[in-house]
């Protein structure tokens, strides 16, 4: 999948590869797992990306991986794509304007 992003970058964008080459090793990788995984787990997906190649075997470069459950990004998408508005009440108002 980062293969296919980089050629993507590299073959649609103007001067691709020097837009590629500067922000390949500063990307934050955001790995979704299920609700309940925490520390053990999170650790043998975090070296599972170094050994991926996605990240360094560094102190840094595992620094660029986090983690969120499939429950926290359930939230955030339905908030993001608006289909709680009308749901969703904060002290008797819409959250939609808690939004703004």
């Amino acid at each position: 999948m980062l293969e296919r992003a980089a050629a993507f970058i590299r073959e649609t964008h103007a001067s691709g590869d020097l837009l590629w080459d500067s922000v390949k090793d500063d990307i934050e990788f955001v790995l979704s797992h299920p609700n309940g995984w925490e520390g053990k787990q999170q650790a043998l997906l975090r070296r599972a990306a170094v050994r991926a190649g996605l990240v360094e075997d560094t102190l840094e470069g595992r620094a660029r991986v986090h983690f969120v459950s499939e429950g926290e990004a359930s939230l955030n998408y339905c908030v993001g794509s608006g289909l709680m508005n009308e749901v969703v009440e904060v002290r008797g108002h819409s959250l939609l304007q808690y939004q703004r």
